[in-house]
């Protein structure tokens, strides 16, 4: 009894191979076209940007030189351009211009990350996210979101370190010296931690964009998604191959 069901099942199994075997061509065929339109879809899909970058907040002592809260809803009220004109080298009206053009094409937010530093003082790291349809519109808007923050809070960074130099001379004059060491030493700058990471986005599948190219890399993502639908499109050609073939027999015997 075993036996003969073991020698049932070797046939199925070769029946099965030999189906395949004769509908190769179709099934090849079928999984080229499905290819084809799979790569032409994927080519003709409209694609966008992202760009994001962390950012560290500067600090004066403890205190940083501006919270999160405040810092994005100043951009957000950046809607006219207003506000560059004290940060920038460039002209206010090209700079506003540009600003105004590229609010209206992108899109951008900011992400908080509070970490402890080793001397247990909290330190603020924020992301920074652009979005835009384009790569040019992207990139600029980052850049320009990047350096009204690194210019904005030098300016407030300048003027605290004048206010140290005050903090000095009365820290000496009341031998609060412990104070003065404090706030200078735990003060820093705002700064850019690492560099703008920039992705191409199309349908779903976000690849990473290098150097000055628009252009993704042909990255592990990408060729994951690949060998998924290609082994997709063999298991629908096969599943279609033994169909037919099913269809096919049927009528045979219902003609002889």
């Amino acid at each position: 009894m075993n036996s003969t069901e073991t020698s049932n099942n070797e046939i199925d199994v070769f029946d099965f191979i030999r189906i395949i075997w004769k509908w190769k061509i179709f099934i090849f065929g079928l999984v080229l076209t499905g290819l084809i339109i799979g790569g032409n879809v994927y080519y003709k899909a409209p694609v966008s940007y992202k760009s994001t970058v962390s950012i560290k907040i500067g600090k004066i002592g403890d205190i940083p030189l501006e919270t999160y809260e405040d810092l994005n809803l100043n951009l957000l009220a950046l809607t006219d351009g207003s506000g560059f004109e004290n940060y920038s080298g460039k002209s206010y009206n090209d700079l506003k211009e540009k600003w105004v053009d590229l609010y209206k094409k992108t899109t951008f937010s900011l992400g908080l990350n509070k970490k402890e530093s080793s001397q247990n003082l909290s330190t603020i790291v924020l992301t920074l996210v652009v979005q835009g349809s384009t790569y040019e519109d992207t990139t600029q808007m980052m850049g320009l979101l990047k350096k009204y923050i690194i210019d904005r809070h030098g300016v407030i960074y300048r003027d605290s370190v004048n206010n140290i130099n005050n903090l000095k001379l009365e820290g000496y004059k009341n031998n609060n010296v412990k104070l003065e060491y404090f706030i200078t030493s735990y003060s820093f700058p705002t700064e850019v931690l690492g560099n703008i990471l920039i992705y191409q986005k199309k349908m779903g599948i976000e690849l990473p964009v290098t150097g000055n190219s628009k252009w993704p890399l042909f990255s592990r993502v990408l060729v994951k998604k690949i060998i998924t639908f290609f082994i997709i499109l063999i298991f629908l050609g096969i599943f279609a191959a033994l169909l037919l073939n099913y269809i096919l027999t049927e009528v045979r015997k219902k003609t002889e």
